[in-house]
């Protein structure tokens, strides 16, 4: 399989040939959905990528997961994919969004706060340089992962959007990924660096997209 040259269907028309790493690249980051129907010599006849065995890359795993229910695989995913756009219809209002930001930035504040403590025991506070570096270094590696583990774990969200019923997907209404959530994270400097223009812009775009979510191709939704 890894020496055939792959051929896949895209609105009615057939794409390719290419070869195996740039298919499950396409795969990878979003650009094609399991369900893509796809052909290669040897193969009988035209098949959903999902049911064809070694194609489709593993999905990275997240440490959060291991702690709720189990991933889904690509043919759940393709399955569920009506499931998911029913589910997510209305997008949170800014005031909605907020809310959850404040929520969040409680729950933040109780990790650094832990983590400051950390910092006293561990580097002291002799040297204020030092230690207030540390406190940074900290205290932005456990937003980062606040942020991302859980926004591209099953829940969807951090602790203030579950609270209020949110949920982050991709443009397809679908769990993103770390990378992904990653992105939107840090994306969200610009909408500070813009003087709030970036988390502003929810309140006029389409889909009440911020600046963040639009760069990371996310949106935020509300459960039904």
């Amino acid at each position: 399989m890894p020496h055939r040259q792959w051929y896949y269907q895209q609105n009615e028309q057939r794409v390719g040939p290419i070869p195996k790493d740039q298919f499950a690249e396409l795969f990878r980051t979003g650009q094609l959905p399991p369900e893509t129907m796809v052909w290669a010599e040897g193969l009988k006849d035209w098949a959903p990528a999902f049911k064809v065995k070694g194609l489709l890359p593993e999905p990275i795993h997240n440490p959060i997961d291991d702690y709720l229910t189990p991933m889904p695989t690509y043919e759940q995913e393709a399955s569920n994919t009506e499931k998911s756009v029913a589910i997510f219809q209305e997008n949170p209002s800014a005031l909605s969004r907020l809310a959850a930001a404040i929520l969040d930035t409680v729950v933040l504040t109780m990790i650094i706060f832990s983590l400051f403590r950390v910092a006293t025991a561990v580097v002291g506070t002799e040297d204020p340089d030092r230690f207030i570096w540390t406190v940074n270094i900290l205290s932005t590696i456990a937003g980062w992962l606040y942020f991302a583990l859980l926004e591209s774990s099953q829940v969807q969200g951090t602790i203030g959007k579950i609270l209020l019923g949110f949920a982050v997907t991709d443009l397809g209404g679908k769990r993103i990924s770390f990378l992904q959530a990653t992105a939107r994270h840090f994306a969200k400097i610009l909408s500070v660096v813009t003087l709030g223009i970036g988390y502003a812009m929810c309140l006029w775009t389409e889909d009440r997209q911020c600046l963040h979510d639009k760069i990371a191709g996310c949106i935020m939704y509300k459960r039904r």
